[in-house]
């Protein structure tokens, strides 16, 4: 699509003043009406404002009367110089951008977003030494009132899915809207789209672009405003990224968290068993961010989740081992006793120095049996080289409470299931809720009764999870669609 912006008249001249400003306070003034036009300049002796390591120079100002872009260069004239642009006043300027033999000996500043009204002072310098005299250089003024959103970034991903996030301009008219779209990494905008479409606002894309994209390759995002009545931004710069190689692990999501138990009678870490698990292929998921680094700058990028339940008045002990340190898995721990989605602050967190090793201890003193909620991931962005762990839920109490272990007797059959999943428990049953391997919510059933017959008949076929909740006791089950 053609982008529309807004162009004061064109002018395309050559100037020939003197030399420019010796110092701010004499700037010489560029007419707002310019928008394409080589100057020619002598550098020479003066007061510098932003270079302070300079002794020659030549300054100009420029106040646009529209939001636009700014582009200035001495590139392709041979003359080693220096560039600076600020804006404010004179002694106290405001370094917007800066070039130093940026090409070759000369210098740029490129796409400078510029506000109507502000006046701009362009300060050119360089050592006496290195060059006094005159040259040529170019102006270029594009008034917009459309600029492109920025910082796209990656909030989940997998083999064939990604949902990314960018947040609106800094400048310019408020997006009515926003265009994005997927293409084969390298490739020119609109060549060879995999997914496309238009979010109404600068929320993270929940467009499933599933079926489309391909494990293990690598894409580039663009996106563009739509400041409404076919004013359109420029598109982005191409923000890349590449696909998980595997799938998911099933507990790859609080909401599919690996219900586990904890071991009673256990004497030491030593021993209690040792659980084999990964995290090979796992995502991370904004939907799970709150509050879950342990000392900050760790990347919870490829987390993976379990579920348990304590008796009231029992210490418990989770204990997480891996084969190899840095660059390889540094475990991290995280221990929440919320509802997956509420999580808020962790109960406590373990990243400790010995990097194949992490380890944290709490006491249930709620009142009551309590659902608690783990995750483990790398402490550091790279996958590791060996992603296995094993995982270790002990306790050296004796876990004979009775209440405890009647609240897990569930049963949900058939599995494989066809149509209707029956869940039945030897107490009233609270809530069910099934999810799929995203974590999403595809099910949701609030009942009061010791079984409930749930209907998966408009699910496709695959893997999901059904989270039971019965006497203050939450168990996390898979169950396979036919």
């Amino acid at each position: 699509m053609k982008k529309i912006t807004l162009l004061i008249t064109l002018f395309a001249f050559s100037l020939g003043f003197s030399q420019g400003g010796l110092d701010c306070g004499s700037s010489e003034v560029i007419p707002n009406t310019t928008t394409n036009a080589t100057f020619t300049a002598t550098i020479n002796f003066g007061t510098g404002q932003m270079n302070a390591g300079a002794f020659l120079f030549s300054f100009y100002e420029f106040t646009p009367t529209q939001d636009g872009i700014l582009t200035i260069s001495s590139c392709g004239g041979g003359v080693n110089t220096s560039l600076f642009v600020g804006s404010g006043s004179c002694g106290s300027l405001t370094v917007e951008d800066s070039s130093i033999d940026d090409c070759g000996v000369e210098s740029i500043v490129e796409d400078l977003v510029v506000q109507a009204g502000v006046t701009y002072i362009i300060e050119w310098s360089n050592d006496p030494s290195v060059f006094s005299g005159t040259f040529d250089w170019d102006f270029t003024f594009n008034g917009v009132s459309c600029f492109p959103p920025t910082d796209i970034s990656i909030d989940f991903k997998t083999q064939t899915r990604v949902d990314f996030r960018f947040e609106a301009p800094l400048d310019g008219s408020s997006p009515s809207s926003y265009d994005w779209e997927i293409v084969p990494l390298g490739n020119a905008q609109g060549d060879g789209v995999v997914a496309s479409g238009n979010s109404a606002d600068n929320s993270p894309s929940t467009e499933d672009v599933g079926a489309t994209l391909v494990g293990n390759t690598d894409y580039d995002i663009r996106v563009r405003s739509d400041c409404g009545g076919g004013d359109l931004s420029d598109w982005t710069a191409p923000f890349t990224f590449k696909t998980k190689e595997t799938a998911p692990p099933a507990n790859d999501t609080c909401f599919t968290a690996e219900s586990v138990s904890i071991e009673g009678d256990i004497a030491n870490a030593a021993s209690a068993t040792a659980n084999p698990s990964t995290i090979l292929g796992a995502c991370f998921t904004t939907a799970n961010a709150a509050n879950q680094e342990c000392f900050g700058g760790e990347n919870p990028n490829d987390d993976v989740w379990f579920t348990f339940d304590a008796p009231d008045n029992t210490t418990f002990t989770i204990t997480v081992e891996t084969n190899l340190g840095p660059p390889n898995f540094d475990p991290t721990i995280t221990l929440f006793d919320s509802t997956c989605d509420n999580l808020g602050a962790a109960l406590d967190c373990d990243d400790p120095t010995a990097f194949d090793f992490a380890e944290i201890t709490y006491t249930n003193n709620s009142g009551s049996t309590k659902t608690y909620y783990f995750r483990v991931y790398n402490f550091a962005e790279a996958t590791p080289a060996d992603p296995t762990f094993t995982y270790k839920l002990w306790s050296s109490a004796t876990l004979s409470n009775d209440n405890f272990e009647a609240a897990n007797d569930f049963k949900v059959f058939p599995n494989p299931v066809n149509d209707m999943l029956n869940i039945q428990s030897k107490n009233t049953i609270d809530s069910i809720s099934v999810f799929n391997m995203l974590g999403q919510e595809v099910i949701s059933v609030r009942t009061n009764s010791n079984s409930e017959a749930v209907s998966m008949s408009d699910l496709k076929t695959g893997t999901y999870f059904a989270r039971i909740t019965s006497n203050g006791v939450t168990e996390t089950m898979k169950v396979l669609k036919r």
